[in-house]
């Protein structure tokens, strides 16, 4: 596994991750700096991730239900 986050503006940051099986979950949260970081909940943000993955030309398959495959395995 491995991870990406940059900031999003002032108030947000993003997060993508990549899994052994090929998986990926995206996230938008709070920055990691500030007290809303640990009181706000992440919120899952896959369109985000197959615009990237479109714009630049980069096969996907099964769209957004596969990004959300760790989501129900409890993956933050």
């Amino acid at each position: 596994m491995f991870g990406y986050a940059r900031p999003v503006g002032t108030n947000m940051e993003w997060h993508v991750r990549a899994f052994v099986d090929g998986t990926l979950e995206s996230e938008l949260e709070p920055p990691r700096n500030t007290i809303r970081h640990l009181l706000k909940p992440a919120y899952f943000s896959d369109f985000l991730l197959a615009q990237l993955l479109s714009r630049h030309r980069i096969p996907f398959t099964n769209g957004l239900s596969q990004f959300a495959q760790h989501a129900s395995r409890g993956a933050r």
